[in-house]
């Protein structure tokens, strides 16, 4: 799937940014810039392709120019042109056709070229507010409009995070940064943000507030920032909003547009973009709700094959117009995170149906095309980027368990040498970005300047360290266990044994190979890599000997202060005898010896491996190429395999365009912000300040609370919620959580048997959680079938929705219930007053008494003949009003409708005949 498109986009489209896939053409979309070949670098390398991805990315080094002359997306330039440079950077090593620059990985051409986008978008962030525009060219221009969506605005913190990290310029970070601080002061009280903005006034002029289109990848980096360079203020934003959004846009395990001020559902569809959700969720440690999520998308899925773009709620069918289904990798991406948490194998079936889908209805002679309506099948001729970005890369990861990707620790992981010291990458925890770009966290800190910190500090601890008084509890706790018994080993054969286990060599670790060997038969060479079981080896061997010394009563010079070491009986006190003089050399010795075995176990990362194809485009006929893409499509498809690349040239990349400067100052603001201006946004996550090793214990902080916010204990904040148990009866479409139950039995005068009973009849009349003012009309209607009760089902629903967002949900659902059957006096009172109180403003009105009595008169037809006394509604009315209102004013209020009601038995008969009817 991915080199048919791959190879077509080479053939036919590049190099343009996109493959029609229909005609087997090209066309620029995006600037210009051969996007889809730089969006598909990094799958190269996941997929094993190493030989091509140098081809590829020699290719995009050489010809691809910064000066376009072109307007260019900010958004789009940073999330796929940038995040996929920094992304193929990262991974260069991998490959080992590659020859790496000195000072990798914190210099490189790749890296260069994404610096040089990234000031090409500086101007973009010189607002009032410090949030960008939405475009640019060779600068911002004066006519450029200021509305940008909440999305364009939050989602740079992750590469231009990663920027500042690997070039040490502070400016990408901090803008980012200062873009994000803006967003979060403009959330509205329900802690709710709409989807555009005007980034000089900070005022939004599309105030829906929801998930998806426009804002999505605000909270995506909000989430993925804070893990990725360690800052729990963004991870503190982030589960402010997840409450709201659970809150005020969730119906269900289903999320709606909502007005960010007042909550009123604005648009009750599913956007397939939406569906990110779960994935994120699933990232910081909510995988039970992200499942439950997962499984009402599920039901598109099994409805429809693939995801419209959206899709009706109430009508539970796609939106005529939106029908199309453009090759998204959201739900993909959720697939992945859930399986990898879970290991669930119904989300590999869903992830296999999905390749099955697409494979059937959108590939064409040349590639793939966006799937026009996903009701009828058409494709329409156009395959963008993202599909080799994004979506083939998350279904292959599904399928490819020991992808390096996958990592968990420390067992695959490089060690190497920089001009900051040493630094451990590819040790798993990838953040990808949202265009499917995975970022090493190892490389982020390797090259920033806490790794720098960091490395100082632990050199200044080696250089003072009293080795001694760490030594000293050992030391009591071995006398105890021997008993003065004789030691077994003396120092000389000691010291002979620790040689011994530094000249052996460490394992090698032959795990990540793409082959069981190479042509004619010769093994490939395995890189070699440093093991950790090493040094704990050595740190046994040298406590060994320390308490051997001890027991020899080896004689020291001990200095000046002391002649003679004392003595405690016919024993030499340990801590007067050993002192760091002496110590300091075995210590040197040791370290000289770890320094040689550490060079001979560090994988040469400069080798250069393999003839470089420059005709071709894939390898996929090599004999020994034995990918585990193979494998991937082995597992879908028993005879899938019948790919034949085709071979050619290729035409150069767009080199770079002459401009002309001296009359862009006319049209354009090029001016970057001032760096000095910015908050430098520093970081309280000095683990090895609060460390003290010389003591052994853990040094406890508190710092002073900031904005409100409340004191962290050790300067730390756990940045994700402790995985929760998976519980897969919750993918159920019946059930409520345990939690939920016993929420609303408290809350209600119901048990939790009939909470689940009147749960199951709820779902079973309103699938998709939600009871609309028209279906609570049905209800009345086979009710009251003499009468006309859709005027009095109006008000009853208004009393229900509670929160006025025009749906009712189950928990107001049975609240209402509650109260009207089983209420006290005082709540049926109150709830009886709000049905009266029309406009809820309060109080009450004759007028609006008058008006909901008619409607009740309406609604029980001929049932509402009554004495002649009160045959029309205004006579009611006016026995009611002359019971309850007298100060003979214009309004009642609640507190005289309540107290008026029950100390006069009347009022309370004569209400007593429409408490009922909000059952």
């Amino acid at each position: 799937m991915f080199y048919h498109a791959y190879n077509g986009y080479l053939q036919h489209a590049y190099p343009h940014d996109e493959l029609k896939p229909l005609t087997c053409a090209g066309q620029d979309t995006w600037g210009g810039y051969s996007l889809t070949l730089v969006d598909a670098l990094d799958t190269l390398l996941i997929l094993g392709n190493e030989t091509e991805f140098k081809r590829a990315s020699d290719l995009v080094v050489e010809q691809l120019g910064v000066n376009r002359n072109i307007n260019v997306s900010v958004f789009e330039t940073n999330i796929r042109i940038i995040g996929g440079l920094l992304s193929a950077h990262m991974l260069s090593s991998r490959s080992r056709a590659m020859t790496l620059p000195d000072g990798w990985p914190c210099s490189g051409p790749l890296l260069d070229l994404a610096e040089k986008f990234a000031q090409r978008l500086l101007p973009a962030f010189s607002t009032n507010t410090g949030m960008p525009y939405g475009t640019l060219r060779y600068g911002v221009n004066y006519f450029e409009t200021p509305i940008t969506c909440t999305a364009g605005i939050g989602t740079f913190v992750l590469e231009f995070g990663t920027l500042s990290r690997l070039t040490g310029n502070p400016i990408y970070e901090r803008v980012s940064l200062r873009a994000l601080d803006a967003l979060w002061n403009s959330r509205s009280k329900l802690s709710l943000v709409g989807n555009h903005i005007d980034v000089q006034t900070g005022i939004y002029t599309a105030t829906d507030a929801g998930i998806g289109a426009g804002v999505d990848s605000y909270f995506e980096y909000l989430a993925k920032g804070a893990l990725l360079f360690q800052r729990p203020k963004l991870m503190r934003q982030f589960n402010e909003f997840e409450t709201a959004i659970n809150k005020h846009l969730r119906r269900d395990d289903w999320f709606l547009w909502v007005d960010k001020d007042k909550a009123t559902v604005s648009m009750p569809i599913f956007q397939s973009l939406e569906a990110f959700w779960p994935g994120l969720l699933t990232l910081v440690g909510r995988v039970e709700d992200a499942a439950r999520i997962m499984a009402s998308y599920g039901q598109i899925l099994r409805h429809l094959g693939l995801p419209p773009e959206f899709y009706n709620l109430p009508n539970r069918e796609p939106v005529n117009g939106r029908m199309a289904y453009p090759l998204r990798p959201e739900i993909p991406e959720s697939l992945l995170y859930l399986h990898r948490a879970t290991n669930d194998p119904s989300y590999l079936i869903m992830a296999a149906s999905i390749v099955d889908t697409i494979d059937g209805i959108a590939r064409t002679k040349c590639g793939f095309g966006t799937v026009h309506d996903v009701g009828t099948g058409s494709v329409e001729d156009r395959m963008e980027s993202f599909f080799l970005a994004e979506t083939t890369k998350y279904l292959y990861l599904i399928f490819d368990e020991h992808n390096f990707m996958h990592n968990v620790g420390s067992a695959r992981a490089k060690l190497v040498e920089t001009t900051g010291g040493p630094c451990i990458i590819e040790a798993g925890g990838w953040i990808f970005n949202t265009e499917a770009h995975p970022l090493d966290p190892g490389i982020v800190y390797c090259c920033s300047k806490k790794h720098q910190s960091d490395t100082g500090l632990l050199q200044q601890f080696e250089d003072n360290v009293d080795f001694i008084k760490l030594m000293d509890g050992h030391f009591e706790d071995l006398e105890q266990e021997q008993e003065g018994e004789e030691p077994t080993l003396n120092y000389t054969e000691q010291a002979a044994e620790s040689e011994q286990i530094a000249n052996n060599e460490s394992p090698q670790d032959d795990a990540i190979t793409n082959g069981s060997g190479g042509k004619n038969g010769k093994e490939e060479q395995t890189p070699r890599r440093f093991k950790p079981e090493y040094i704990a080896k050595l740190s046994r061997a040298v406590l060994e000997t320390l308490s051997n010394m001890k027991e020899e009563n080896l004689k020291l010079n001990i200095g000046e202060d002391e002649d003679e070491p004392r003595k405690k009986g016919d024993q030499i006190n340990w801590n007067s005898l050993l002192k760091w003089q002496k110590l300091q050399q075995f210590i040197e010795e040791m370290k000289k010896d770890l320094a040689e075995e550490m060079e001979a176990n560090v994988e040469d990362l400069s080798d250069n491996w393999g003839l470089i194809c420059d005709k071709c485009c894939t390898r996929m006929d090599e004999p020994d190429l034995k990918t585990t893409s193979r494998e991937f499509w082995r597992t879908i498809y028993t005879n899938y395999f019948r790919f034949i690349p085709k071979f050619g040239r290729y035409q150069c990349l767009p080199t770079e365009e002459k401009v002309d400067w001296q009359d862009i100052g006319t049209h354009y603001f090029n001016n970057s912000p001032d760096v000095a201006t910015l908050p430098s946004e520093h970081q309280h996550l000095d683990a090895i300040k609060r460390y003290s090793l010389l003591k052994s214990t853990w040094i406890r902080h508190r710092k002073e609370a900031e904005d409100g916010e409340e004191e962290e204990e050790g300067g730390f904040t756990l940045l994700t919620t402790p995985n929760q148990p998976f519980d897969i009866n919750f993918m159920g479409q019946s059930k409520l959580s345990i939690e939920q139950i016993r929420t609303l039995a408290k809350q209600t005068h119901f048990t939790e048997k009939e909470i689940r009973q009147w749960y199951r009849g709820f779902r079973r009349d309103c699938p998709n959680g939600m009871l609309t003012e028209v279906g609570f009309q049905k209800i009345y209607k086979q009710f009251f079938p003499q009468g006309d009760p859709i005027d009095f089902s109006i008000y009853v629903f208004k009393v229900y929705d509670e929160n006025q967002d025009g749906a009712i949900e189950f928990d107001q659902f049975v609240h209402g219930l509650s109260i009207t059957g089983r209420g006290s006096l005082e709540q049926k009172l109150a709830w009886l007053f709000g049905l009266y109180d029309g406009d809820k403003d309060g109080a009450i009105t004759r007028q609006e008494m008058e008006c909901l009595i008619t409607h009740i008169y309406k609604l029980a037809g001929d049932a509402s003949r009554t004495p002649d006394t009160e045959a029309v509604p205004e006579k009611r009315v006016g026995t009611i009003w002359t019971k309850l209102n007298k100060e003979s004013d214009a309004t009642l209020t609640s507190a005289e409708f309540e107290e008026d009601a029950k100390t006069d038995s009347t009022i309370v008969n004569v209400l007593s005949l429409y408490e009922g009817l909000g059952k």
